[in-house]
């Protein structure tokens, strides 16, 4: 009897009669009516999809790129981890095994709890020259995950500065700072607006000549490798500024010592050698030391300045 009654269609119901059943109860009453209703009254327009882009969030977690064995790596600022975590993957690339054997759990965001394979100590970080050892707890993990927390920030009193994206250390009487990055490597286009004004000029007006100096973009060009586009890219450096601060004295002067006459043409000869490959060159002092000239043991000349005196007012 049921296979051969008709399925009941709204709206056939509603083209044809209106006494069966009163549509507000309909309604209320039946879901499955009351999606086929909606979908009677909304109107939808088909249109081809010509494109797909990916979104992406502009703000992502805190990086920072750090030397570890010779190698720069990114690494993860992470403020709400209790300790510093380090992939295995990661750790057979230093050759390096764990020294510490734990059965610590970690506990991420996401309140799961993961097992660890003990812990390495005294890991190098080298920034801008400066070395600050970290201790990290290995984590079964196949891509390259390198985590720093609060125990590493704690240990060499790290100061995180969101606002200017830098984290500082202190060494001695001066302080080390690294960059942060808060974006993503990936980037996406938007819909953006750009709109440009002009300020319309008489012609007649402009100079008859125009120089265009050149001079910043060759000399932009000629040094290409200080340049960077993305903050990812700036590596440390281990320059360090130096300076000799010289004890409130009277300038020294000594006389020249005499130079035998058979070495006096070759002392002129190394000096005009150094002075062409710029070891030294001309300068006007009230400060100046006497040239010494002795034979070496492989039978060359060797010419240097007696410092001696100035040496020991610095």
């Amino acid at each position: 009897m049921a296979e051969n009654t008709e399925i009941y269609s709204l709206l056939k119901e509603l083209q044809n009669t209106y006494q069966r059943i009163n549509l507000v109860q309909l309604i209320s009453v039946s879901s499955s009516f009351r999606n086929e209703f909606v979908g009677i009254c909304k109107k939808f327009e088909e249109k081809e999809v010509s494109q797909l882009d990916a979104a992406s969030s502009k703000v992502t977690n805190c990086k920072a790129i750090v030397n570890i064995f010779g190698s720069y790596y990114w690494t993860v600022v992470n403020t709400g981890a209790a300790c510093s975590d380090v992939s295995k993957s990661l750790l057979d690339k230093w050759v390096i095994d764990p020294d510490i054997r734990t059965n610590q759990l970690v506990v991420t965001a996401d309140i799961e709890k993961h097992e660890t394979n003990g812990k390495v100590s005294q890991v190098p970080i080298i920034i801008a020259g400066h070395k600050f050892p970290i201790s990290l707890v290995v984590m079964d993990r196949k891509d390259d995950f390198l985590v720093f927390g609060n125990d590493w920030f704690i240990e060499h009193k790290a100061k995180i500065d969101m606002q200017n994206q830098e984290l500082t250390f202190p060494v001695k009487k001066a302080e080390v700072i690294i960059s942060l990055s808060t974006k993503s490597k990936d980037n996406f286009l938007e819909d953006v607006e750009i709109y440009t004004i002009f300020k319309e000029e008489n012609i007649d007006q402009l100079p008859e000549k125009i120089i265009i100096d050149n001079r910043l973009d060759m000399l932009m060009e000629n040094n290409m490798q200080l340049f960077v586009e993305e903050i990812y890219q700036l590596t440390q450096t281990d320059l360090v500024e130096h300076k000799i601060e010289l004890m409130r004295s009277k300038p020294i002067k000594l006389r020249s010592y005499k130079i035998p006459y058979h070495l006096q043409n070759i002392l002129r000869q190394e000096i005009k050698k150094m002075e062409e490959n710029g070891v030294i060159s001309p300068c006007i002092s009230e400060w100046y030391s006497p040239v010494v000239a002795a034979w070496k043991k492989i039978g060359r000349l060797r010419v240097y300045a007696d410092y001696r005196k100035i040496n020991q007012i610095t």
